[in-house]
């Protein structure tokens, strides 16, 4: 048998060696400060929220990529019909979503907000194949789901009063490199 005395600090051992399933990488995005961004009515944000954007360079083409994003969004809405969704991306490409029907929005998460002072957890996870070893960004996108122009939210909640029943909170992006 073989102790770790026996291994030289620099050994590494060949991700193709360690067989399907075995975990490759990690690469881990926290956010601790506060995102905000105005989305239009009913729409779908044409920005990535670049503060989560977190990136991997796969070591197999075979590999997969497991995301799994913890957020807390929050919104400037009381209307009880009012919401955040979020929009997963490979660069541009949607992933993670419901199939494509209609006028409706693809999202990966969805989160009902009714008060301005609270926010909720998010989490989304979503096994990936990009078949590729070329740097691959991983991008978020916010849905408003409201029929008011609103400012959305990451890490806190749209009423933020300086007190203690008012929370500030952290959200984070781990991307798991599988191997196949």
């Amino acid at each position: 048998s073989i102790n770790n005395a026996m291994v030289s600090s620099s050994a590494a051992i060949a991700g193709s060696k360690l067989g399907a399933g075995a975990i490759l990488q990690m690469i881990t995005t926290s956010v601790t400060d506060t995102i905000t961004e105005t989305v239009s009515a009913n729409t779908l944000s044409s920005n990535n929220i670049s503060d989560l954007a977190t990136a991997i360079t796969p070591s197999a083409t075979s590999s997969k990529i497991l995301i799994l994003a913890s957020l807390n969004v929050g919104r400037a809405s009381t209307d009880a019909n009012a919401g955040v969704g979020i929009q997963l991306l490979r660069g541009s490409t949607i992933i993670g979503s419901g199939d494509a029907a209609s006028n409706r929005s693809r999202v990966a998460g969805f989160e009902s907000v009714t008060s301005d002072n609270t926010s909720s957890s998010m989490i989304i996870s979503h096994v990936d194949s990009p078949s590729s070893t070329s740097a691959t960004t991983y991008n978020f996108r916010f849905l408003n789901a409201d029929g008011d122009n609103s400012a959305l939210y990451i890490n806190r909640s749209s009423g933020d009063a300086d007190d203690t029943y008012s929370m500030r909170c952290a959200s984070s992006v781990t991307l798991l490199e599988i191997g196949a």
